[in-house]
């Protein structure tokens, strides 16, 4: 059985994550890691026995025998790897956001299409079987009217460690903004996977209480759906606990959802006296559900690879996501609504 030649670009946090994801796959081997210093490529190499290590990613382009690559690099890096990559061949993995802008986004889009490879964005929380039912489920709503989505931890080099010392999350040349930008993506997509397009961003309150950045540590965006929808959306990176919560509400009923440390899943039927609740389901949270979730994601990667299928996470739906966030950034700037 031939398998999929893998090549990682960048050997942080998240390049860590990915070596180990493909190693749950039959049809995948890492053959290949990219990093920045020498010193850096060899211990990552001998840790994870991967025969080759550079400090150039161009040079890893050059093998016949790596057909994918994963993109983990900071943002500010994503588009020129992401067309060079393209232009050898390669299939692409590319963590969010895909760009800091949308001309960038719209260059790569290009790439792979010129050289007819796949350009995938990864979208962790749509493999996740439970939420996966949820979305089946939202008809018994009736007509959802209003949406709130909470996104919240305690922001990079706190709720979770970098390898880099550069701190690029906090440069906003590098990164292209805060926590909306970090956090927005996940949960743009889940509200995207659910819901459809986001048509206008009414409003938007941008903040720093905390972290050492020009970029905002906490955002509140409110969004009107192409579906009549409402919504609010709040990300921030100085939140303590931590917190993954949707509320859905519509015409007959509504969902209330806490997805981080214990998945539960509240119905609260329209006629039901007192607004208690009829059902109250209970599951692994997204951090134990962690490994499922990107495994699957993975797995799917692969398979759109071997059997040349374009994926349903590609680059229109990462271009249509950072729209979202950008107005987001527009409308505080402004002070006025953006339409999409």
């Amino acid at each position: 059985m031939d398998k999929i030649g893998i090549g990682i670009i960048g050997a942080g946090a998240i390049g860590y994550e990915h070596i180990q994801l493909y190693r749950t796959s039959e049809y995948a081997e890492v053959l290949g890691i990219v990093t920045r210093t020498e010193e850096h490529a060899k211990m990552c190499a001998e840790k994870f026995g991967i025969e080759s290590w550079y400090t150039n990613y161009q040079e890893l382009l050059k093998r016949d025998d790596i057909q994918a690559v994963s993109i983990c690099t900071p943002n500010y890096l994503h588009k020129q790897m992401v067309v060079d990559a393209a232009a050898a061949g390669k299939h692409i993995l590319c963590e969010k956001p895909l760009a800091k802008t949308i001309e960038e986004v719209d260059e790569m889009i290009k790439a792979v299409k010129d050289s007819n490879v796949i350009l995938m964005n990864p979208s962790h929380q749509r493999f996740v079987p439970v939420l996966e039912n949820v979305k089946s489920v939202l008809d018994l709503l009736g007509t959802i009217t209003f949406v709130r989505h909470r996104y919240a931890h305690q922001g990079p080099y706190t709720h979770w460690t970098a390898m880099s010392e550069e701190k690029w999350f906090f440069d906003t040349e590098k990164s292209g903004g805060g926590v909306l930008l970090d956090l927005g993506p996940h949960a743009l997509d889940l509200l995207d996977w659910f819901f459809g397009e986001v048509e206008v961003v009414q409003g938007a309150l941008l903040n720093t209480f905390e972290k050492p950045t020009k970029n905002e540590d906490t955002a509140v965006l409110l969004l009107k759906f192409k579906s009549g929808i409402l919504a609010e959306l709040a990300t921030s990176w100085v939140s303590n606990p931590k917190a993954n919560e949707v509320e859905i509400y519509g015409t007959n009923g509504a969902i209330k959802m806490d997805l981080w440390e214990r998945f539960t899943i509240e119905f609260l039927p329209k006629k039901l006296k007192r607004n208690k609740r009829i059902k109250e389901l209970s599951f692994d949270g997204l951090i134990e559900q962690a490994a499922v979730m990107k495994r699957n994601m993975m797995h799917y990667f692969i398979d759109c690879v071997r059997n040349k299928k374009k994926p349903e996470m590609d680059a229109e739906l990462g271009k249509r996501i950072l729209k979202v966030i950008l107005a987001g950034y527009e409308a505080a700037r402004t002070n006025a609504p953006i339409l999409l």
